[in-house]
């Protein structure tokens, strides 16, 4: 688990999961899939030390799994960022805090976030 100053934290599952199946199960137990939207927070992700590991952006929709817009990547390819997709591809972040796209139907181990939570006083 790694805490950005964000006030997220992020959890790797690794248990293997389409990305749909990975995103119902971070609604369930957490929050959402991992909503990377700074350096920050990819570096803060990639401490938890998941490869291939989905985060919530649907590469095909250009949006986060809540539907925000996407406003920083880290693609690691830079054609990665601009290819046209015909059917649903989903991002996922490898050991060198870089995004690839996969088809969102393969199982991989994912991140999931959470709100960090304040110690009581």
């Amino acid at each position: 688990t790694a805490p950005p100053s964000s006030g997220s934290v992020y959890n790797l599952t690794s248990v293997e999961m389409s990305w749909d199946d990975a995103l119902t199960y971070c609604r369930t137990q957490h929050k959402d899939l991992a909503l990377i939207e700074s350096a920050e927070e990819n570096a803060a992700a990639s401490d938890v030390a998941g490869n291939y590991a989905w985060i919530g952006l649907i590469r095909s929709t250009g949006k986060w799994s809540d539907n925000r817009a996407v406003t920083f990547t880290a693609w690691y390819h830079e054609l990665s960022g601009r290819k046209t997709y015909h059917e649903p591809f989903c991002a996922a972040e490898n050991v060198n805090n870089a995004w690839e796209v996969f088809s969102c139907q393969e199982r991989r181990p994912f991140y999931c976030q959470a709100l960090a939570t304040k110690p009581l006083s």
